[in-house]
C-alpha cells in the first residue's frame, strides 16, 4: 500500500474499505504516517479535546532554546504541575508517563473512502491497556470567558507567535486568543480500554454534550511518524477547529437537498426506494455502514448541529453527507412541520417512517457490498446476497445493542428476500441473471457481479455456506459483551454531565402497546357501555341525519367549555342542520374552526380547550360525513367536502407554525378531517354495471362461504376461525392478554377466543341476513345502486348496537378491536377476488368493487369513531 502527499494531503492509491467488518485486523504493509481525514469508526475511538495535543513519544524537557515565549498580555498563566512532568499547552496540558506505550503490537485501522473525495490513510495505534498508560487531560481553560459567547461567530484577532517545531499558532475559540497548539493526535483507544480519571476537569459550561444525542460522536486518533529523535515535537497536523466550516457544510447540504425537494414533493409509499436511492447516489461512498446505521436509527439532529468545534475532526465532505442524510429521514419523520412546513402538502405522511429506514440501511449494504465488473464471466447467487445482507443486519444489531433494542428493531429490521430482490434491481436496472447448477438443484445467479472484499471479508464468505436458520442460531448464541453505546461512552467520558441510560423495555406493556405519535388512542381505552353511534342510523330522504343522543351530549359538554372562552358553533349548527354547507356562505365550516383557532389563541387557552374545539368540530360535521346521497345530495356533499379542505389547509398553513400550538394534537385533528374526507367521498359510489340486488347477493354468498365449512376437530368455521386468528394477531401485536386471561386453566382462556370469534361471526351474519330482507322491503322508488354505502350504513349499526353488546368484545381495548375489523375486512376482499371467476365479467367487477369501497369506508369510519370516542374519554 503506497501512500503519496500533494501539497501536504495524504491520499491512498489502495482499495478503499468502506466498512471494516474486523476494525482490530492487522494489516503488516501498512505505513505509519500523518493523516488529515481521520477514519471515523463508531464506537471504536476517544474525543479528546481538538485543542490538546499529545506526543505519541515520551516527551522530555524542551531545551531553554526550543521554549519560545508566550506574547505579552497572555491571558492564561501556567499550571502548577508544569514542574511535574508536564508539559503545559494553550488550551489544556498533558502528563505522560515513562509507561505512556504498550507493549503489545501496534493497531492497524483499515481505511475506507472518506467523505466526497477525501481518502483516510491507514493509520496504525498502539492497543493500550488501563495499567499500562497514565495519561490526564486537564484543560486549563479560562471559565470566565467561556461564558461569554464561546461560540461567536466575530474573528478573533490573533497576534503573531514564534512557533515550536510541531506546533503552530491557532486561535483559541474558547479562549478567545491566541496559543501554541499541537496537532498531534494521541494513539487510538478502544472503549474499553479508556482509563477513567476522576481528576479530569471538563468545562461545564460549554460541554458539547449537553445537547447531544443518541449518536456515536467518534474521533480518529492517529499515530504519527515512529522516526523522530528523543525530544523532538511530533509533526504537525494541519486540522482546526473552525466553526465558518461547519456552517460551509451545512449549507452544503442544504444546497443539495434543495436539490432533491421537487422529486420528494411526489415521493409516495409506492415509489419513496426511487428517492432514496438518489440520496444515495449523492452520498453512500462518503458515509460508512457503521454510522449510517446510527444516523437512520437515531432521531438526532446532525453530528456537529450544538458543537461545531468536534467538527474539525471530520473532514468537511463527511460532515455534509451526515446531515444531508438527517434532512432526509427528517423530512420523513414530520414532513407536516418540517423547515416550517416546506412539504405539507406532499403525501409523506402515508409513508411508514420504518420502512424508509429498513429500506435505506438494505440499500447502503448493496450498494457497499456488491460491485458491478464489465467480466461476464463473474456472477454472484441471489440467495448469497442476501445471506450477506442478512449477516451484515445480524453484525450492526450486536455492535450496536442499545441503539436495536431500544427502538424494537432487532427482530423487524430486516427485509425479506424477494424485498431485497426488489431493492438490488432498483439500484441495478441493467442486471442479467441466470439459472446455473444441476437439473433441480439449479439458482439464480447474477451476472456481472463481484463482492467488494473491503465489506465482504472470508469470514462473511464462509459463513454463506449456511442458511437462514443456521444463521438465526448462530448470532443468538453468541454471547458477546455489549460494547457501550455512545450515549453511556459519552458519560464516561465526562463525569460531570448527568446522562439518563436507557434502561431495557419490560415486555409488558411493550414497544407496540404505545400509541402511535399522531392519534388519541392509546390501549387503555375501550368503548363505552352505552351506544356510541355518532349519528342515528335511520334514513330519511331529503333530511340530513340527526345526532345520537351520545354525540350531542358530548357537544353539550365541550360547548360550554368553548363558550366560556368566546367561541360559539351555534350558528354552524344551525346551517348544517338546514343543508347549507356551502364554503361562499356564512359562517362555513372552515370559517368557524379557523375563527375559534385564532380566538382560543388570542386568549392563550389551554391545550385541554384545543381538545374540546376538535371533538365539537368532528362530531358537528360527523353525521353529515357519512350520509348516504338520499339524505344529503351528492352536490351538497361537494360542498362540505370543500369547505373541510379549506379548513385543514387554512389550519396547516397558518397555524402548523405556530409554537404556543400542540403541534401534535393539531396534525391528529387534520389527519381525522382528511379521512371524514375520503368517507364522504365513497359514500356516493354508485354501480354501475349491474343492479343492486345481483351485488347483495353475490356478498351474501361470500359470507355464507366461510361459514358453511365446519372443522370437526376444533368445531369451529373459516369464519370464525378467520376473527380468531386476527384476534390473537392483535393481542400479541399489542402484547396484550387481560381480555382473554382466566384464572381458571388454559381451556377457559382459548373459550374465551372461541366466543370473541363467534361473536363477530354471529354479527356478519346477522348483517347478511338484514342485506337480503331490506332489499326485499324496498319499494321501486327506495332502490338505489349505492350497495356500498348500503352495507357500510348496516354494519356500522349492528356494530355499535350488537357487536359492542358481547361481553368478550367489551372487554377488548379499542386498538385491538380496531385491527380486527381491518383484518376481516381485507380477507373478504380476498375471499371475494377468489370466487371472480365463477361470476360473469360485470357481476365480478361490481362485487368486487363493492367490497373494496366498503371495507374501506368501515376501516376508515373506526379509525375516526376511535378517535373520536378516545378524545371524550381524555376530557372526561
Amino acid at each position: 500500500m503506497e501512500f503519496s502527499t500533494h501539497q501536504g494531503r495524504f491520499s491512498s492509491q489502495s482499495g478503499i474499505s468502506e466498512f471494516d467488518p474486523n476494525p482490530d485486523s492487522l494489516l503488516p504493509e501498512a505505513q505509519l504516517t500523518p493523516t488529515n481525514a481521520p477514519a471515523i469508526f463508531p464506537g471504536h475511538h476517544v474525543h479528546l479535546n481538538p485543542s490538546i495535543g499529545v506526543s505519541p513519544q515520551p516527551p522530555q524537557y524542551l531545551s531553554a532554546q526550543q521554549i519560545q515565549q508566550f506574547p505579552q498580555g497572555h491571558g492564561n498563566s501556567q499550571p502548577s504541575y508544569l514542574q511535574n512532568d508536564t508539559i503545559s499547552i494553550t488550551g489544556g496540558s498533558h502528563r505522560v508517563t515513562e509507561n505512556w506505550y504498550s507493549t503489545s503490537q501496534p493497531r492497524v485501522s483499515m481505511p475506507f473512502s472518506d467523505t466526497f473525495g477525501y481518502i483516510s490513510n491507514t493509520s496504525t495505534t498502539d492497543q493500550l491497556q488501563p495499567d499500562g498508560m497514565n495519561m490526564h487531560l486537564k484543560p486549563s481553560i479560562n471559565n470566565t470567558i467561556l461564558l461569554d459567547n464561546p461560540y461567536s461567530d466575530v474573528p478573533i484577532q490573533t497576534q503573531a507567535l514564534p512557533t515550536l517545531a510541531g506546533f503552530t499558532p491557532q486561535t483559541d475559540v474558547f479562549n478567545g486568543h491566541s496559543g501554541l497548539v499541537s496537532h498531534t493526535n494521541p494513539p487510538g483507544l478502544l472503549v474499553n480500554d479508556v482509563l477513567q480519571d476522576p481528576t479530569v476537569v471538563h468545562p461545564p459550561s460549554i460541554s458539547p454534550l449537553a445537547n447531544s444525542s443518541f449518536y456515536p460522536y467518534n474521533t480518529d486518533i492517529h499515530h504519527q511518524h515512529p522516526e523522530i529523535g528523543p525530544g523532538a515535537p511530533p509533526p504537525s497536523n494541519t486540522s482546526s477547529v473552525n466553526y465558518t466550516s461547519d456552517k460551509k457544510t451545512t449549507a452544503d447540504a442544504q444546497t443539495i437537498f434543495n436539490k432533491l425537494v421537487p422529486l420528494l414533493e411526489t415521493v409516495h409509499s409506492g415509489n419513496f426506494a426511487g428517492f432514496l436511492i438518489e440520496v444515495l447516489k449523492e452520498c453512500h461512498h462518503h458515509i460508512s455502514l457503521h454510522e449510517m446505521y446510527c444516523v437512520i436509527y437515531s432521531s438526532s439532529t446532525t453530528i456537529h448541529e450544538h458543537d461545531p468545534g468536534r467538527s474539525s475532526h471530520y473532514s468537511e465532505t463527511r460532515v455534509q453527507a451526515n446531515k444531508l442524510l438527517h434532512l432526509v429521514l427528517g423530512s420523513f419523520r414530520n414532513p407536516d412541520t418540517f423547515q416550517n412546513g416546506l412539504l405539507r402538502n406532499s403525501l409523506l405522511y402515508n409513508i411508514n417512517l420504518h420502512e424508509v429506514q429498513r429500506n435505506f440501511l438494505a440499500m447502503k449494504i448493496i450498494f457497499g457490498c456488491i460491485t458491478q465488473v464489465a467480466d461476464q464471466s463473474l456472477t454472484l447467487a441471489r440467495s448469497s446476497i442476501y445471506k450477506v445482507y442478512y449477516i451484515l443486519c445480524q453484525k450492526l444489531i450486536q455492535r450496536y445493542p442499545e441503539i436495536s433494542e431500544h427502538l424494537g428493531h432487532r427482530d423487524n429490521l430486516i427485509v425479506g428476500k424477494s424485498k431485497l430482490g426488489v431493492l438490488n434491481k432498483s439500484i441495478h436496472p441493467d442486471l442479467v441473471w441466470k439459472r446455473l447448477g444441476k437439473r433441480g438443484e439449479s439458482k439464480v445467479h447474477y451476472v456481472g457481479l463481484t463482492w467488494n472484499r473491503s465489506i465482504v471479508d472470508d469470514e462473511i464468505i464462509a459463513m454463506i455456506e449456511l442458511e437462514i436458520p443456521q444463521l438465526r442460531e448462530h448470532f443468538q448464541s453468541i454471547s458477546q459483551p455489549i460494547m457501550d453505546s455512545p450515549r453511556t461512552y459519552r458519560a464516561k467520558k465526562h463525569p460531570e454531565i448527568t446522562v439518563e441510560r436507557r434502561t431495557p423495555i419490560k415486555m409488558s406493556p411493550s414497544l407496540s402497546s404505545r400509541k402511535p405519535l399522531y392519534s388519541f388512542v392509546e390501549l387503555r381505552f375501550k368503548y363505552p357501555d352505552l351506544d356510541c353511534s355518532p349519528r342515528a342510523w335511520n334514513i330519511t330522504p331529503n333530511m340530513s341525519p340527526r345526532q345520537s343522543v351520545w354525540a350531542a351530549e358530548l357537544m353539550k359538554k365541550s360547548g360550554k367549555v368553548l363558550a366560556a372562552h368566546g367561541v360559539s358553533f351555534n350558528l354552524l349548527m344551525a346551517n348544517i342542520n338546514d343543508g347549507i354547507y356551502s364554503v361562499d356562505r356564512t359562517p362555513s365550516f372552515s370559517d368557524t374552526v379557523v375563527q375559534s383557532f385564532r380566538t382560543l389563541l388570542g386568549g392563550a387557552c389551554s391545550k385541554d380547550v384545543f381538545l374540546h374545539l376538535y371533538l365539537v368540530a368532528i362530531l358537528l360535521i360527523f353525521p353529515v360525513t357519512i350520509s348516504s346521497d338520499r339524505e344529503v345530495s351528492s352536490v351538497s356533499k361537494a360542498k362540505l367536502r370543500a369547505s373541510m379542505k379549506e379548513c385543514v389547509n387554512t389550519l396547516e398553513n397558518e397555524f402548523a407554525t405556530f409554537l404556543s400550538m400542540d403541534q401534535i394534537s393539531l396534525t391528529t385533528f387534520t389527519r381525522i378531517l382528511r379521512k371524514m374526507i375520503h368517507i364522504n367521498e365513497m359514500t356516493s359510489c354508485n354501480l354501475k354495471l349491474c343492479d343492486r340486488a345481483s351485488v347483495f347477493q353475490e356478498m351474501v354468498h361470500d359470507v355464507k362461504f366461510l361459514t358453511r365449512d365446519v372443522d370437526e376437530s376444533r368445531g369451529i368455521s373459516a369464519f370464525e376461525d378467520m376473527y380468531i386468528t386476527a384476534t390473537i394477531h392483535a393481542l400479541n401485536a399489542y402484547n396484550y392478554d387481560e381480555c382473554i386471561r382466566s384464572t381458571s386453566s388454559e381451556l377457559a382462556d382459548f373459550s374465551n377466543l372461541i366466543n370473541i370469534g363467534k361473536a363477530f361471526q354471529d354479527v356478519s351474519l346477522l348483517t347478511a341476513r338484514d342485506m337480503m330482507s331490506m332489499q326485499v322491503n324496498l319499494t321501486d322508488e327506495e332502490i338505489e345502486n349505492d350497495a356500498p354505502y348500503q352495507v357500510f350504513n348496516l354494519s356500522a349499526k349492528l356494530f355499535h348496537e350488537v357487536t359492542l353488546s358481547y361481553p368478550g368484545v367489551m372487554r377488548l381495548p379499542i386498538p385491538i378491536i380496531t385491527f380486527i375489523i381491518l383484518h376481516a375486512t381485507n380477507q373478504m376482499q380476498h375471499v371475494s377476488f377468489g370466487g371472480f371467476a365463477e361470476r360473469g365479467p360485470d357481476l365480478s367487477k361490481e362485487t368486487f368493487k363493492s367490497w373494496w369501497v366498503f371495507s374501506s369506508m368501515f376501516q376508515e369510519y373506526m379509525c375516526v369513531i376511535s378517535e373520536v370516542v378516545a378524545l371524550s374519554q381524555i376530557l372526561d
